[in-house]
């Protein structure tokens, strides 16, 4: 027994470990909790159980996020086994035993296969991502890459999104240990960006695909990925919209800044639809102004990260553009009525009052 704790935390701690899962059960319950100070003895609780023995209280939270038929406590679950799993000053995963180590990895991807629930599935998809990208690149957890690609290749919906979040969260630990996949990989993105039925399938490839790009560092290889960035736009971001999921097209627009910003040359080859497509959108007036300021990010974005390096920058239509944004941000200057009550304000926020239109058209200008 340590002789720093009391006999009752002792007590309590050996009650956890037990057998029995109702202790451990009734821990997590106060755990979950939503006030602060309910929380600060089970959570010092958990702590000294963590300390005494990792491999069963690790064990015992992969059980609980198994099997539990409450979605809070495998969620807190979920969430509290992320952090124990996480790689910082306090990283658990080395002084777990080998037989834990691949209890855990299997429990995370039978878990990944079974859960329905989105907002687990979303933690779970953390969890995983989070370990892999420390033990993929030491070949740590060789069952991961094979359960990805067959994943991907399912006729499930589920589990292809999942394999997609996971890859493009581990991208660019690994990336470029996936070379010699590049051919399975540019077919897989290519056919889930084509022709699946799920939005959240295509988001998820491209959120991957635009990962695994980036994480490139040869120019060659980045360049086999050419042929999709007609099929990202026109497929995932213009379908999106046509059919109002603007969610879904925000996801899309959000990522392609992304790419604009790090990997701009390899927008070259489309540039001239890639912009006349960002134009058209951030000009449509039926689309969510979210949508439409993100469009207008994104031609920015690719010139501010793009001059000097881009074709576009000389091609005959750059005069056409400029002038299509212009009218675009004068519009949303525009977008402005005059409040009576302003002249008599006593805010010092000189911003008060701006509708977002006008401040995006603003920042712009303003820079």
């Amino acid at each position: 027994m340590d002789p720093e704790l009391t006999k009752l935390q002792q007590a309590l701690i050996d009650a956890i470990l037990g057998p029995d899962p109702a202790p451990f059960e009734t821990l997590i319950s106060h755990l979950m909790s939503a006030s602060n100070e309910q929380c600060y003895q089970p959570e010092q609780l958990f702590n000294l159980c963590m300390q005494s023995d990792p491999n069963s209280m690790c064990l015992k939270l992969a059980h609980l996020l198994q099997v539990s038929r409450h979605l809070k406590a495998r969620a807190t679950a979920a969430t509290l086994l992320r952090k124990q799993l996480t790689r910082d000053d306090s990283y658990l995963w080395p002084r777990l035993s080998a037989s834990t180590q691949s209890s855990l990895k299997s429990i995370l991807l039978w878990c990944v296969q079974r859960e329905d629930a989105k907002t687990i599935s979303k933690k779970l998809f953390d969890t995983v991502s989070e370990l892999a990208s420390s033990i993929l690149p030491e070949n740590g957890w060789p069952e991961l890459l094979p359960f990805m690609f067959q994943s991907v290749t399912s006729d499930s919906e589920k589990l292809k999104e999942a394999a997609f979040l996971i890859l493009a969260q581990v991208a660019q630990c690994i990336g470029e240990s996936l070379i010699p996949h590049i051919k399975h990989l540019h077919s897989v993105f290519l056919r889930c960006l084509t022709s699946s039925s799920s939005s959240d399938v295509k988001t998820a490839a491209l959120r991957a695909a635009i990962n695994f790009i980036q994480c490139l560092s040869s120019s060659a290889d980045r360049d086999r990925f050419q042929d999709l960035l007609p099929i990202m736009m026109m497929r995932t971001l213009i379908e999106a919209l046509n059919c109002r999921q603007e969610a879904t097209g925000q996801g899309a627009l959000v990522l392609l800044i992304e790419l604009a910003g790090t990997e701009p040359r390899f927008l070259g080859r489309q540039i001239v639809n890639v912009m006349d497509s960002m134009l058209q959108i951030a000009e449509d007036e039926s689309l969510e102004e979210g949508t439409r300021h993100l469009a207008v990010e994104f031609v920015i974005t690719l010139a501010e990260a793009g001059e000097r390096k881009l074709t576009l920058f000389k091609s005959r239509a750059m005069p056409r553009f400029i002038s299509q944004l212009f009218v675009i941000l004068m519009k949303m200057l525009l977008d402005i009525e005059d409040d009576p009550a302003w002249h008599s304000a006593d805010r010092e926020d000189e911003d008060a009052g701006e509708p977002s239109n006008y401040s995006v058209g603003k920042s712009v200008w303003i820079g």
